[in-house]
């Protein structure tokens, strides 16, 4: 047996491992989705069983390998005996290249094949999902958010580990010549790793800071990264028919995403800017002792870099015009400020900051009118206007009956002196409109006492001779 018949046998094992541990993660991520009612996890978890005929096509193309080699094997063997001179066999190896013959028909046939099976499945199904979950991005949507929020955030960190370390692994593998097409596989791991990590991601970000934008976008996020999926791959496929080829070389398949393949490997994408900064200069910088520690140190600068700005989100600082809020894992903690504020870091403590001095105002009654165009009895002043019940005057000159309807403007200005008070008003609103249902419940409440008093005063008082000022 030889080192190639060893090594298309062990990957074919790889494939079909591969294979089951996708499958088991898409089977326990779906369930988890169906029972929890998680959109964007149902969204991940067809993404991941969508990527399963991938893993069955290598199983069956490094297997066809393996009875290739074994083929070849028997015609050597059958060339050297003293059968082959024999004119009793001379037509025997009439078909001795039958599985060569196959090998050849599954790599121009049957690849591209399931290259546009999966790419269309990719764009299908991404596309439905896209249209079934767009509507509860937008802020006056109902959305429900998970019922087993906790088993979300398990299940993603669990399937980015494995799927991020068995991509790792088959990346390595598929460095060799004979395990190439091992990268299409590590692709498809890597895209089950990144669907779990957006999971954990959404899930911890909406427990931690009791906000649930993030799992909002997240369904129609892995929706719209079937369809690029899907969109990479037709793209593949079309280069593939016009990319020159090799004699005895076999092409990469069109399922094979090299961007994902990228970051399963993400070594290959430093050898390439290597190669591209030794050319810009022209010589070997890559082999200088300064450019090699780097390359050695890369990823743990970058993770120290990412650790440094993390750590400095501890620090907040209240300027001398504002007071802040402190609040620690979605509870509201005490009023700070002005100053340096130092609390745990974020998603876990945050300061929501106010100017103190602002000076907010409600309009209550009718909308003022436009400042950017001349007042004349000839034109609407305003877009609408609301009218207030008023007692007659005094001496009934105007109108028969005992109210009368005036069209009021009362702007309310105010300044928010108690941040707790204000901020238990009411609860946050939508994100970049947080003081938004505070400023509709004041809002009411103004209007209700605007109304109530506008009631106890006659004509004369608000327009006529009584009129104040």
């Amino acid at each position: 047996m030889t080192a190639d018949h060893l090594s298309y046998k062990r990957a074919t094992t790889v494939s079909l491992i591969g294979l089951s541990i996708q499958a088991l993660l898409a089977l326990v991520i779906l369930i988890y989705a169906v029972l929890s009612s998680d959109a964007a996890a149902v969204n991940g978890a067809y993404a991941m069983l969508l990527g399963l005929p991938i893993w069955v096509a290598l199983a069956l193309v490094f297997h066809q390998h393996r009875l290739e080699r074994n083929e070849a094997l028997e015609n050597e063997a059958y060339a050297s005996s003293t059968a082959a001179a024999s004119t009793v066999f001379e037509e025997a190896g009439g078909d001795s290249r039958a599985q060569a013959a196959r090998l050849a028909w599954m790599h121009r046939w049957f690849l591209p094949s399931v290259s546009l099976l999966v790419s269309l499945s990719f764009l299908a199904v991404g596309l439905y999902r896209f249209l079934v979950t767009r509507g509860q991005v937008a802020e006056d949507a109902a959305f429900d958010a998970p019922t087993h929020a906790g088993w979300g955030l398990s299940l993603g960190v669990g399937t980015a580990v494995i799927g991020f370390i068995f991509a790792r692994f088959v990346a390595g593998m598929a460095k060799q010549k004979v395990w190439s097409l091992l990268h299409a596989g590590s692709a498809s791991a890597v895209a089950s790793a990144l669907i779990g990590a957006s999971l954990a991601f959404g899930h911890f970000l909406s427990a931690s800071t009791k906000n649930e934008a993030v799992l909002r976008y997240l369904a129609p996020a892995i929706a719209v990264f079937m369809v690029a999926l899907g969109a990479e791959m037709v793209l593949n496929l079309v280069l593939n028919m016009y990319r020159p080829r090799t004699a005895g070389e076999y092409q990469r398949p069109a399922f094979d995403s090299r961007v994902l393949a990228f970051i399963a490997a993400p070594d290959r994408l430093a050898q390439s800017v290597s190669e591209a900064i030794n050319y810009q200069f022209g010589f070997n910088v890559s082999s200088t002792w300064f450019y090699r520690l780097l390359a050695r140190s890369v990823a743990a600068l970058v993770i120290l870099g990412a650790l440094v700005l993390w750590s400095m989100s501890v620090f907040t600082v209240v300027k001398a015009h504002e007071r802040g809020l402190l609040i620690r894992n979605g509870r509201l903690v005490r009023e700070v400020g002005p100053g340096l504020v130092i609390d745990l870091p974020w998603p876990f403590a945050r300061v929501e900051r106010f100017r103190s001095e602002a000076v907010n105002v409600l309009q209550i009654g009718t909308p003022p009118p436009d400042a950017d165009k001349p007042i004349f009895w000839t034109n609407e002043h305003t877009l609408r206007e609301v009218f207030m019940l008023v007692q007659p005057p005094a001496g009934g000159n105007i109108g028969s009956g005992d109210l009368n309807l005036v069209a009021l403007e009362v702007p309310v200005h105010y300044v928010v002196h108690d941040l707790q008070k204000y901020k238990l008003l009411a609860q946050d609103g939508p994100s970049g409109k947080e003081d938004e249902l505070r400023k509709n419940y004041l809002t009411a409440l103004a209007s209700s006492l605007v109304m109530r008093y506008a009631a106890t005063l006659s004509v004369d008082e608000i327009l006529g001779s009584g009129r104040r000022g």
